[in-house]
């Protein structure tokens, strides 16, 4: 009608005095539906261990040893089997017990010394006030644990009281040896973390070593992991070196010009090869014979990868003295090298950009041509200045900006004062077109006033077109095209970069910190800009007929805007020429020295002179923001490239999110993947 527990303390003073005292019990009414009696005996024995784990949480500040005991023996076969094995009521309890007391701490205790029953059975008032048992409990508890009395008990062969689970066996498989490596490499390539595949490995080992009845602790021991990393590297070796792994099985020493025969290789008891190694040294045998693993295969790189993690992403230096205590990696570096490069961290805080061979000039910087009108203008601005007017009182200064034109085949620089705006600009362009003619092309990065003065001359053209075939005609032979360079690549306009440079660097010269009147400002210009047209283009020719050096300046005199071109005179003797003939005589003479002088000097490149690899599309790059560090950079994917004629991509199309921009390749840092 019952079933109860009961938990006695057991300790012992310095005199060797051992005390039991009452400590908890715990009693239930069984329950109304009929349940066997095993049943009940198993309910007691959770309620008892579900009891002691709540005395011992409140004795947490003692150490305690605990011992269980039950007067049933169908109980502690229960306890004694998995309890996979039997029915869903008893399984459940008896896993319930053995997460908390393991089978051995359960002993068989007879019927007359088992405290428990004055719970489960009851007592009278005058029985229990002198009922010792209930109180001390048995008497050989009060002895050393030598003489306590272990009852033997009779095992139950009856199935049918042991509630036993049935199983049927669908299929059986003979477990036989393998002649390959499959499970290991494909374990390599499902995990991406060596200590993941290697974990993993040692339970596959477990679980055949348990098909065949062998038990083990329930963690993983050392040896087992060991042993696990000793098979991936069988496998590694297997994978790569099967030909070397059969010569030494064979003959023991390899060939004088196979890859391994400088480390001397033999393999071990188990097939791993080792290497040959210092035979007389002091260190252990791992240290002295490390495990051979070749350069190029997933388990290396799992395996370098693992210690560069844990060592706080480790260089190169660190992370070749931790491998080389256990293993030696043919080709050591180039796969260190590989990992490191393969960190997304480390690439991160390096902040290394892509290169490429420098490309070729375009046609607008190698083509003869007047000044500033077939090939085309390289603009760029400078400031900001600050400009104040000459007559008017009590005006605040404004800020002024520097407009530099440049030619892009003779160097020569035009400059105008003028504010970031794009109505400014194109006040400027118009200035420019009136003194220097229109160019055929105009060559800018990508600031907002230059795309808005593009946009202007398209909506102009094509407000033209449809009023006037004349006025299209016109356009057609006078239209300018404006090119742009990738965004975030100065580099891509060299040539106005260093207009700009050497024009502010007259201007602070001379004007400092001074505030001008515009006037004199743009005075100081005109000044800046005779003495940029009056620098060599090319170094002083060495030849002593040659007394005068070649400047922009040549080619901005000497010939009107609307000049018609003439067939070339310098076949015609001198004797023979007119006035006029020798006048255009003289002309081509500078462009004679232009292109020897001057166009030689742009055939050597000054950096960037290798082919590297192409990026490629879908590639995970760090977009470079020179604002901010390397571990805070942008990550985009490359969806398109643009590649040049000869092949060589030098801008890309990115996309984050659901914007595309373009870049050159020298601000994205490619990421690369497994």
């Amino acid at each position: 009608m019952a079933y109860g527990a009961v938990i006695y303390s057991r300790a012992r003073d310095d005199a060797g005095n051992i005390f039991v005292n009452l400590v908890a019990a715990k009693t239930r009414v069984a329950p109304i539906k009929q349940v066997s009696l095993p049943r009940l005996e198993l309910s007691a024995a959770a309620l008892l261990a579900e009891l002691m784990q709540r005395v011992t949480q409140a004795l947490s500040h003692l150490t305690v040893e605990h011992w269980a005991w039950t007067d049933n023996t169908i109980v502690l076969q229960w306890l004694s089997s998995h309890p996979r094995r039997w029915k869903t009521y008893v399984a459940n309890r008896t896993s319930a017990i053995l997460d908390f007391l393991p089978r051995e701490r359960w002993n068989h205790v007879s019927s007359q010394d088992n405290p428990a029953d004055c719970a489960s059975r009851g007592l009278s008032p005058g029985e229990f006030v002198s009922f010792d048992l209930w109180f001390l409990g048995p008497e050989w508890l009060r002895q050393d644990e030598e003489f306590w009395k272990a009852e033997p008990y009779e095992p139950i062969v009856d199935e049918d009281s042991l509630e036993e689970r049935k199983l049927k066996a669908l299929h059986s498989l003979p477990i036989s040896c393998r002649s390959n490596y499959a499970v290991e490499l494909e374990l390599l390539h499902r995990r991406s973390s060596y200590r993941l595949v290697v974990r993993a490995l040692a339970y596959v080992n477990r679980f055949l070593q348990a098909a065949r009845g062998i038990q083990h602790e329930p963690t993983l021991t050392p040896i087992e992991i060991n042993s696990a990393r000793l098979q991936l590297a069988r496998a590694a070796q297997f994978d790569v070196f099967k030909q070397e792994m059969e010569i030494l099985a064979k003959a023991g020493e390899l060939p004088i010009k196979n890859r391994l025969s400088a480390l001397h290789p033999f393999l071990d008891d188990s097939g791993t090869v080792l290497v040959g190694g210092l035979q007389n040294s002091p260190y252990s045998f791992n240290v002295k014979h490390p495990v051979i693993l070749p350069r190029d295969h997933r388990l290396t790189e799992l395996l370098l990868r693992d210690p560069h993690l844990q060592n706080l992403h480790a260089g190169p230096t660190l992370l070749t003295a931790t491998v080389n205590q256990q293993y030696w990696v043919v080709g050591l570096q180039t796969a260190i090298r590989r990992t490191v490069r393969s960190c997304i961290r480390c690439v991160r805080l390096k902040g290394q950009t892509a290169n490429q061979l420098m490309g070729s000039l375009p046609v607008s910087r190698v083509m003869a041509t007047r000044a500033f009108t077939h090939v085309g203008v390289g603009v760029d601005y400078a400031g900001p200045f600050k400009i104040h007017a000459l007559c008017v009182r009590g005006v605040k200064t404004s800020k002024g900006y520097l407009a530099v034109f440049v030619c892009m085949a003779t160097k020569a620089v035009l400059g105008a004062a003028s504010d970031l705006s794009s109505s400014a600009f194109i006040a400027a362009l118009k200035r420019f077109i009136g003194r220097r003619g229109y160019p055929n092309e105009i060559w800018s990065d990508n600031g907002i006033n230059f795309v808005g003065t593009d946009n202007w001359l398209q909506d102009l053209q094509r407000s033209f077109r449809n009023n006037s075939r004349a006025v299209d005609h016109f356009l057609t032979n006078q239209g300018i095209k404006w090119i742009f360079n990738p965004p975030s690549a100065p580099h891509r306009g060299g040539i106005w970069e260093a207009a700009v440079k050497s024009a502010k660097k007259h201007i602070l010269a001379v004007v400092g910190s001074e505030q001008l009147p515009f006037e004199e400002f743009t005075t100081v210009l005109s000044q800046v800009e005779a003495c940029l047209n009056s620098r060599p283009v090319c170094a002083l020719s060495s030849n002593p007929d040659s007394y005068e050096a070649l400047t922009p300046g040549h080619f901005l005199v000497g010939q009107p805007l609307n000049l018609i071109p003439e067939p070339g005179v310098r076949h015609i003797p001198v004797n023979r020429l007119d006035r006029w003939q020798a006048l255009q005589k003289h002309t081509e003479e500078i462009w004679r020295r232009w292109r020897e002088e001057y166009v030689a000097t742009l055939q050597p490149r000054m950096k960037w002179r290798t082919t590297e690899d192409n990026v490629k599309a879908n590639q995970l790059v760090l977009v470079k923001n020179e604002n901010v560090p390397p571990t805070q950079w942008e990550l985009a994917r490359i969806v398109k490239l643009h590649p040049d004629p000869s092949g060589i991509v030098r801008t890309v199309t990115l996309r984050r999110g659901q914007t595309e921009y373009q870049r050159p390749v020298q601000k994205v840092c490619v990421l690369l993947s497994d």
